[in-house]
């Protein structure tokens, strides 16, 4: 996968693409612009682990670094219309910095971006595997930093673009 950071032209990325992708704000509010009510925040995994090479790159850590992982689908219209992995590395080896991602079905984007909004990095972009854009960026607060990563499935396209 090759990342590109937001400033470079992406080909094939349209002006709906782009809005989304590009958007430095909440996508959680903005699914909930789409889906209403419907929204939800389905976990699929909330748990320790060991961070992907990738993961510990961005993170600046050494590869095989433990971290807190939260892997849930942000759905709406009866269907997953984005796929995000948000990963955190504990400060000093202690498990409550965890704490961040240990949010259920409470979406991180009302910690990210509540009463004290955490400090965002450059979005970057590439296509997934199985061809589906993706993005990330690091959020940061003090000696805190989560990486969150989001790929943006097919579902929300055709919502789009309907």
């Amino acid at each position: 996968m090759t990342f590109r950071r937001r400033a470079e032209p992406v080909p094939g990325l349209d002006a709906i693409c782009a809005d989304w992708l590009l958007d430095r704000g909440s996508l959680t509010r903005r699914l909930v612009e789409i889906a209403g009510p419907s929204f939800a925040v389905v976990t699929l995994r909330e748990e320790p682990g060991t961070l992907s090479a990738d993961e510990c790159q961005r993170l600046g850590q050494p590869p095989g670094a433990a971290g807190w992982i939260r892997e849930v689908h942000l759905t709406g219209l009866g269907q997953p219309l984005i796929f995000a992995r948000s990963v955190m590395v504990a400060a000093n080896g202690s498990e409550d910095t965890a704490a961040p991602l240990q949010r259920g079905s409470v979406p991180l984007g009302q910690l990210l971006f509540g009463d004290t909004p955490w400090s965002r990095s450059e979005i970057h972009l590439c296509r997934a595997p199985e061809n589906h854009w993706q993005r990330h960026s690091i959020f940061s607060r003090k000696h805190q930093h989560i990486l969150v990563q989001e790929v943006f499935l097919p579902a929300l396209w055709e919502v789009l673009n309907r």
